[in-house]
């Protein structure tokens, strides 16, 4: 059984990609109040309609109408308001890994860098004898062989470079171990959603979170 573990650290990416998203989620999120807002007036504007209904006919639940009325409004605002942090969250992955790949295919040493990075991270407090490395088709052809003279000079164990079916960062295996460390960008990515979803709304939804709260307490 192989004992698969995630490597790499996409927090100051994730940060940047961030930072380049807050002014257009900003601005989606204005919009969605504008739209709350809409919302809100003609819920209240069918609640007096309904209280002045209910009165003319004797009936009583007038403030039971009132309150299901602007329930029913503020569900609709949670529900656009879910959908916009849903659309921001997608920008911010996808904006993270067009960065790496940016990186990938047009930075050959920040790359190299990179590759280098995260596999000496997953070797770390570790004295294999033999090393296997699976990279894309073409960081195999482009940076397989200075990999392996790079680490050939820091680490004593057999270093083996495969092509595997990946589409950028690396999987670092240990065959006499029977351990797989996945640094791909698949797995990296998928590590860091976690992180950048408390990142995206911490930093850009907590302010309309808080005063939607406040809302629900009036």
């Amino acid at each position: 059984m192989i004992d698969v573990k995630a490597s790499g650290d996409l927090e100051v990416l994730t940060q940047h990609v961030l930072d380049s998203a807050k002014e257009a989620a900003e601005a989606t999120i204005e919009r969605a109040n504008v739209r709350a807002k809409e919302i809100a007036d003609k819920a209240r504007k069918r609640s007096q309609d309904r209280e002045q209904e209910l009165v003319r006919a004797g009936a009583i639940g007038v403030e039971q109408a009132r309150k299901q009325i602007i329930s029913q409004a503020k569900l609709r605002f949670k529900e656009e308001l879910l959908a916009t942090k849903a659309k921001v969250l997608d920008s911010v992955i996808s904006g993270v890994r067009e960065h790496l790949e940016q990186m990938r295919d047009k930075d050959e040493k920040a790359y190299l860098d990179l590759l280098l990075k995260l596999t000496k991270e997953a070797l770390s407090e570790q004295e294999p004898k033999h090393i296997l490395l699976y990279l894309s088709d073409e960081d195999t052809a482009s940076y397989g062989e200075e990999i392996k003279r790079v680490l050939a000079g820091e680490l004593e164990g057999k270093i083996e470079i495969q092509p595997g079916k990946i589409s950028g960062g690396v999987i670092v295996e240990l065959p006499e171990e029977h351990v797989q460390i996945d640094a791909s960008f698949d797995e990296l990515l998928r590590e860091a959603i976690p992180k950048i979803t408390d990142m995206v709304g911490k930093e850009i939804f907590l302010s309309e979170d808080e005063h939607e709260e406040n809302r629900d307490g009036n």
